[in-house]
């Protein structure tokens, strides 16, 4: 597959599932309005933080290690040194979701009794867990095909399992769709991988401890930069809630589902295109690559932000309903946010192809802490605006320190 299909299907594959998703978006925000959007929001992404860190967090380190392997055997090395951590991770994670709940539920969910969701969020955690082993696997050996089609497929099923529970079942119905929606493209990705993967060669597969160490090592990064910003975001969005409500929290909500939805875009391509030709580059010509790479991105992000801002208001209000239109205040800011956290992540892949993980893990945390920071001095000036000036703020600060990084690794690379 070329280089121009491949990417083609990485966008149409998510341009499936980002439609499938607003539409599900759409769904909730009609059903129940600004108030209990806001509420499904947090829910969505307490989910999405365990369900990134299912199956230890390995999803760069699969990836970038079976792309640069020299055969099948190194290979199915890697991914039977990710099983065993793959099973310890949901026993562990599930056991850390069920302790949060029963410890912070409530200060996570202000003013609602809706502790489950860590019940549902626990109990699907080792299929989501080897979902993302099996879709990692998918696109380090460049079969998009099938990792396309898990995806977009699952996706659709997802969205369509929840929209169901939601009319079936009312509020309660979405509080327990939106905990599992990771769980139908984990199981799509889990039988698309066991049709194409060849069990003799995982049963042959070299077992190599150092491969294990490597992939701990990836996973401990990716812990660290899956679950600081979300943290914080999680921690921003209850004490708003407590400061000015639920329905301001949808508002802004409606803004962050849209960039979302369009920064999935860009994540897959970084993960799933990017960083496999990266890794499998030569040095001497991976810096040419990242150019490439880089002008695709611009020019994407650049037009469908345009259009975007431009069309704000018809936006909001096809996307989600008129009560929402009103969230164009925050758009500007996200916007910008966006850009600088593209042009950050532009180099932290082109750092991770180089095998520097622990890069990404930092300055996620480091972003993390800058949010935060931002958003405590800001509040009582901007009130609910506060989160989102914060965010470009803080991306502005670390696409400056990832530029200087990869300019500094890129010259000892060349030396």
């Amino acid at each position: 597959m070329t280089k121009l299909a491949s990417m083609a299907l990485l966008i149409a594959m998510v341009g499936v599932r980002t439609l499938a998703l607003l539409a599900l978006m759409k769904f909730l925000a009609v059903r129940f309005g600004t108030e209990g959007f806001g509420q499904l929001s947090q829910v969505l992404a307490v989910a999405a933080l365990f369900s990134v860190l299912a199956g230890g967090g390995l999803t760069n380190g699969i990836v970038r290690n079976v792309a640069a392997a020299n055969d099948a055997a190194d290979r199915m090395g890697w991914i039977k040194a990710a099983l065993p951590i793959t099973a310890c991770a949901a026993l562990v994670l599930g056991l850390v979701v069920l302790l949060l709940g029963y410890t912070l539920g409530p200060v996570i969910f202000p003013g609602q009794d809706i502790g489950y969701v860590f019940v549902v969020i626990a109990l699907v955690q080792a299929v989501v867990g080897f979902g993302n082993i099996a879709l990692a696997y998918l696109s380090g050996t460049g079969n998009l095909r099938a990792f396309t089609f898990a995806n977009g497929f699952g996706s659709i099923a997802a969205a369509a399992l929840v929209a169901l529970l939601a009319h079936t079942a009312g509020f309660q119905g979405a509080v327990i769709g939106c905990a599992a929606l990771a769980l139908l493209p984990a199981i799509v990705g889990i039988i698309a991988t066991a049709r194409s993967l060849s069990w003799r060669e995982l049963r042959a597969g070299l077992y190599d401890r150092s491969h294990i160490k490597t992939l701990l090592r990836y996973g401990g990064s990716m812990y660290l930069a899956a679950a600081a910003v979300p943290l914080v975001w999680v921690y921003i969005r209850s004490d708003l809630a407590l400061r000015v409500g639920w329905d301001a929290v949808g508002l802004w909500q409606s803004v962050t589902r849209i960039s979302d939805a369009y920064m999935q875009v860009f994540g897959i391509l970084f993960i799933h295109y990017a960083l496999p030709q990266l890794a499998a580059a030569a040095p001497s010509h991976r810096l040419r690559k990242l150019r490439d790479i880089g002008l695709v991105i611009f020019v994407l992000f650049t037009s469908g932000a345009a259009v975007l801002y431009l069309f704000s208001g018809t936006i909001l209000t096809l996307a989600f309903s008129p009560a929402f239109a009103k969230a164009t205040v925050y758009l500007a800011p996200q916007i910008i946010g966006d850009a600088f956290k593209l042009g950050s992540l532009l180099f932290v892949y082109y750092l991770v192809s180089l095998n520097r993980a622990a890069v990404q893990a930092w300055l996620e945390v480091l972003q993390a802490v800058l949010i935060v920071t931002f958003y405590a001095l800001f509040t009582h000036k901007f009130g609910d605006l506060a989160a989102v000036i914060s965010y470009a703020m803080a991306t502005f600060l670390i696409f400056l320190m990832t530029l200087l990084f990869a300019a500094r690794d890129s010259v000892g690379t060349e030396r």
